[in-house]
């Protein structure tokens, strides 16, 4: 999922799970007729340059995954592009959201949470552009390697 904050709306990219069902109709009260003006979906495999034109359509990348214990390679493109997230608070992404600001972690179950994080956005967009620069840093060099190193030296 890919968030356009500005404009209140969502691309959706890729064979979407239940992750979205449960975070977004939370994020904007159950109101499923204004989730489906919001978003615009492409519910398939994407080739790889559909992916890429995706990703430079976006200003934020949504990796707020429910119960996601690991790591995500969108996060990783995120990051490679310059992209902030808004992210789960859970493993991996977590970490790197709070450990390395790349992004605002959420739990993607509380409408809460995901509101109060679009209205940061909102309310500050060069702070929040600010994490896009940090994944970029974090993420231009990333490999599985680095990657391990990066685990290694928290643990």
């Amino acid at each position: 999922l890919v968030l356009r904050p500005a404009f209140g709306r969502a691309l959706v990219v890729g064979r979407s799970g239940q992750d979205l069902g449960d975070s977004l109709p939370a994020a904007v009260g159950h109101d499923l007729p204004l989730l489906e003006r919001l978003m615009i979906r492409i519910d398939r495999r994407v080739s790889d340059d559909e992916e890429r034109l995706a990703f430079e359509a976006s200003d934020s990348v949504w990796v707020a995954y429910h119960d996601h214990p690991g790591m995500s390679g969108v996060l990783v493109q995120a990051g490679q592009m310059g992209l902030p997230v808004l992210g789960c608070s859970a493993g991996a992404i977590g970490m790197y959201c709070r450990d390395q600001a790349v992004g605002l972690p959420v739990d993607p179950r509380s409408g809460d949470q995901v509101l109060a994080a679009l209205d940061r956005i909102s309310a500050d967009p060069s702070a929040f552009a600010a994490l896009g620069a940090n994944g970029y840093a974090v993420f231009r060099h990333f490999t599985r390697e680095t990657f391990k190193r990066s685990v290694a030296e928290r643990h």
